[in-house]
């Protein structure tokens, strides 16, 4: 698995104690986190990554959009966005699960990632915020004794109550999100749909190639986006292409026209008009406003 800058520093800071990586390249584990550095461009995330705040606030930008996370928040950042951390105060602490989808499956039979609501900021209740205290507590404590005692029992109640801290993270996540009483169907062709827009957006962003390639039809596919994200399949696409848009222009030092056409427009008037319909403003003028 390459490392980008946020996995260097998760390995930097957690040590093996607090990582699990199973034979089939499933990855999850706990961060702690009080140190988190401020970040000059925006990374694109390689795992689903939830955030508990217990002290203090940070100012993220989530896909290009700001949000502050605050103590008792929960902040949920899915693989493939993009986060940029603009500040952090002094008394920050957090604590950050990060992990691939394949591993929810491991937890329950029939366990998915809460999608539905797009809002990646979610307010704990009390109850909820105390009971993630206790977990939290007592899994430091079986963590600094796997350091000195070498039991593949502690090692074995280590995983399982980060497994079971994560199942708590999700529920109260899951309550904002969209019912799931067609869940597992609903949330695989998403799921699917999501993938492939991200690997493909930059060549192709044509809604019934997309529903063609999951055997459905385009009408049943808005459904399908509309139910997990409030969104159209279209809106959902041009999201992706303009948060890439926004990072090359605020990152790179390719022309206009060099990103349009690696974003594949017609031409860079084409690209021009396009972005400027959704972020009322002309590329070049994003890019000095942001530089």
């Amino acid at each position: 698995m390459q490392k980008n800058g946020i996995q260097q520093e998760i390995f930097k800071h957690c040590g093996k104690e607090n990582i699990k990586i199973e034979n089939d390249g499933i990855l999850y584990g706990l961060w702690n986190v009080c140190d988190i550095p401020v970040m000059s461009t925006p990374e694109r995330l390689p795992l689903f990554f939830y955030g508990f705040c217990m002290s203090g606030e940070a100012e993220l930008e989530i896909d290009m959009k700001p949000c502050k996370f605050s103590k008792g928040d929960i902040v949920r950042i899915r693989m493939g966005q993009t986060l940029l951390v603009k500040s952090v105060s002094e008394d920050f602490n957090s604590v950050l699960f990060f992990f691939d989808r394949r591993v929810i499956s491991g937890f329950v039979s029939g366990l998915k990632v809460p999608l539905g609501n797009t809002n990646p900021i979610f307010k704990t209740s009390e109850e909820l915020y105390g009971s993630l205290l206790v977990y939290l507590n007592f899994v430091k404590s079986r963590l600094d004794l796997c350091k000195t005692e070498k039991s593949a029992y502690l090692r074995a109640t280590c995983e399982f109550l980060m497994k079971a801290m994560l199942c708590e993270v999700l529920n109260e996540v899951s309550k904002s999100c969209v019912a799931q009483e067609k869940g597992s169907r609903t949330q695989e062709i998403f799921l699917k749909f999501s993938s492939m827009v991200k690997e493909n957006f930059k060549t192709t962003r044509n809604v019934k190639y997309y529903a063609d390639q999951l055997c459905i039809t385009p009408k049943y596919l808005c459904k399908i986006v509309s139910e997990c994200v409030g969104s159209s399949p279209s809106q959902f696409i041009d999201s992706l292409v303009m948060n890439e848009a926004k990072q090359m222009l605020r990152t790179s030092n390719l022309s206009i026209q060099q990103i349009s056409e690696t974003l594949n427009f017609p031409n860079q008037s084409f690209f021009g008009r396009f972005f400027k319909t959704h972020a009322g403003i002309s590329p070049g003028a994003y890019r000095n406003e942001k530089c």
